[in-house]
């Protein structure tokens, strides 16, 4: 499939609904959401060792993570990887401006649209960034997924709707 950053399909949240799996790790049963579900809720993290995964698996579950919805562990696990990122590297910008996205879609499901669309925009402009140093990060094209959050988020009418909002990624293999 060579599709770098889709559509999606409204299908339940929580669910892919279409895209390949790129792991096949489990996901998790329920999502937290900042300021709706309390902190321990469902099975965030106890479900899988971060530290266990390496930098492959643990981008290719990210991706799967955020394809199904679950913004904020997406964003968990990006953000392992941004932290070991080379600072001022596209790959560190890249990886930034994802986790924005994961955040800015949060925030359209918790419907506070404001912050939607400014954590969107700062995403695309890391994303953008990126792109001109590098046009892809591991077989994800940037500028694909800057068109979606631009599209999406920043271009869409008010109010923001999370069922128009929500794109797959989808890493050219």
């Amino acid at each position: 499939m060579s599709r770098s950053a889709s559509c999606a399909n409204p299908g339940t949240p929580g669910q892919g609904s279409h895209s390949v799996r790129l792991s096949s790790l489990p996901l998790p049963e329920s999502r937290y959401l900042p300021g709706v579900t309390p902190r321990g809720a469902g099975a965030r993290r106890e479900h899988i060792d971060w530290d266990a995964l390496g930098e492959t698996e643990l981008w290719a579950y990210s991706i799967d993570l955020f394809n199904a919805r679950f913004y904020w562990e997406a964003h968990e696990g990006w953000e392992r990887l941004w932290r070991a990122a080379a600072r001022g590297s596209a790959e560190f910008s890249a990886l930034k401006g994802l986790i924005q996205i994961a955040a800015a879609l949060l925030k359209v499901q918790s419907e506070n649209e404001p912050a939607a669309r400014r954590l969107a925009s700062r995403g695309i402009a890391l994303l953008s960034a990126a792109a001109e140093q590098n046009g892809t990060l591991r077989g994800l094209r940037l500028e694909n997924v800057m068109r979606e959050a631009r599209t999406r988020l920043l271009d869409a009418a008010s109010p923001l709707s999370f069922e128009q909002a929500v794109f797959e990624l989808a890493p050219e293999a």
